[in-house]
């Protein structure tokens, strides 16, 4: 299924404010970025549980990227381990988020696992992979001796940053929940591998992301006009996975572009694959109030076939139309404004904000969780056959197959029926085919 989550974005991310003909205000994609980046705190929430790091009983760290934190954190290595209670207040599935930044770590991520009550309460707490943040090392592509662009050499970003417990292949909906009884709990969260600065542990019960008019009734900003940004796609502020690279693209439609020259001019294609990966932008808005997104995109790799990507703003998924967003199938390079022909209107606040961009294969999770079924379905009554024939193709031979393994018919019928139920989930979310 690895089609499904291709999309190749160009250079042209535009900020707009909604009304009137915009001005132009241009921003660099790196622009203010510093190597340990800023931690931007999410609106608190009142049925929030926080769990601070002076609670876990460890020394304070004082690492250098723990001063970029406001509150209180610990450094763990591998095999290190904290356990803290909490009390709470009502049966029901509760989300659980880290405040987190790697250090330094050689070749993997940091890894670690969650026990509640002495045992691992799902298979996802089992192993928890951690982010690591990469960003350019220079500001402009260098050239070979013959003017071609070359790829920028990336170097690590130690940012602060709030990671909620997700399935290892980043494959679900929303974040993982466990399901708690009222009462008291132990929890206790070790790190398997590589080392990291942890803050806060956060509890919350799980609820859906708000609808878009939930969040505008939310949210009742003037809308702004006058300004435009722009930034180009191939020059991001960092990202999480280094396979995700600028790559060229030979389209009048895209820019830069040159007729004898080979310009990274886009972002992604066949190196942004896999669910989870991400790419992030910062840039500054003059004002706080209401914008519209539009990307400059391409979906080529798979006729008929449509693919999502996860939008966030300073790490928050805003609202459920923002967390699947579709991408079709288009021969042509285009501006796909979120929100489509009724854009989507995003709240910022002055100053600095990050928007980011991820692979999302969470609507084909399904119909992928059912093909795997199916294949073990038929592997199954494969050996059945084998075991029945002693594996020898005998042209001679006829097996009324159905005397020796009476349920066959049943077995078939039952395959085709998930077939055609998976079939009926990939019509639903592609309607161009």
């Amino acid at each position: 299924m690895k089609v499904i989550r291709l999309i190749r974005l160009l250079g042209g991310i535009l900020i707009l404010f909604s009304g009137l003909q915009p001005s132009v205000h241009a921003f660099s994609a790196g622009q203010n970025q510093s190597d340990l980046s800023h931690f931007r705190e999410s609106a608190g929430n009142s049925d929030e549980i926080e769990i601070q790091a002076d609670t876990f009983g460890l020394p304070q760290s004082d690492h250098e990227i723990a001063g970029l934190y406001q509150k209180p954190s610990v450094f763990l290595q591998q095999a290190d381990s904290i356990k803290f209670s909490v009390n709470i207040p009502k049966d029901g599935n509760y989300t659980i988020s880290f405040d987190m930044a790697a250090t330094e770590s050689y070749i993997n991520p940091p890894e670690g696992q969650l026990m509640i009550d002495g045992e691992i309460p799902l298979v996802d707490a089992q192993r928890i992979v951690f982010p690591v943040f990469y960003k350019n090392s220079r500001d402009t592509f260098p050239q070979d001796r013959y003017g071609n662009d070359a790829l920028i050499r990336q170097e690590r970003l130690y940012r602060w940053t709030k990671v909620p417990l997700r399935d290892l292949n980043f494959s679900q909906k929303f974040p993982t929940q466990i399901f708690l009884i009222r009462g008291q709990h132990t929890f206790e969260f070790k790190v398997n591998r590589e080392s990291m600065l942890l803050g806060s542990i956060y509890l919350q019960p799980f609820s859906e992301y708000p609808s878009y008019a939930q969040y505008l009734a939310e949210n009742p900003v003037a809308e702004t006009s006058g300004v435009l940004i722009e930034m180009e796609a191939e020059f991001p502020s960092y990202k999480n996975d280094t396979a995700i690279r600028p790559v060229n693209d030979r389209s009048l439609d895209v820019t830069p572009n040159d007729t004898y020259k080979l310009l990274l001019n886009t972002m992604g294609g066949d190196s942004w694959d896999r669910s989870g990966s991400a790419v992030f932008y910062q840039f500054e808005v003059p004002q706080d109030g209401m914008y519209l997104v539009t990307l400059r995109a391409l979906q080529n790799y798979k006729n008929n076939f449509t693919v999502f990507r996860k939008i966030t703003l300073n790490d928050e998924v805003l609202y459920q139309e923002l967390n699947e967003v579709p991408f079709q199938s288009d021969a042509r390079w285009a501006n796909i404004t979120l929100g489509g022909d009724t854009p989507f209107k995003i709240y910022m606040k002055k100053g600095v904000n990050v928007l980011g961009i991820e692979a999302n294969d969470a609507p084909y999770h399904s119909a992928i969780e059912k093909i795997k079924k199916v294949l073990i379905d038929i592997n199954v009554l494969s050996l059945e056959i084998k075991k029945l024939t002693g594996n020898q193709a005998d042209p001679y031979k006829e097996w009324v197959i159905s005397d020796y393994i009476p349920y066959i018919k049943e077995q078939l019928l039952a395959i085709a029926a998930d077939l055609q139920e998976d079939l009926a989930v990939l019509k639903s979310i592609n309607q161009t085919a």
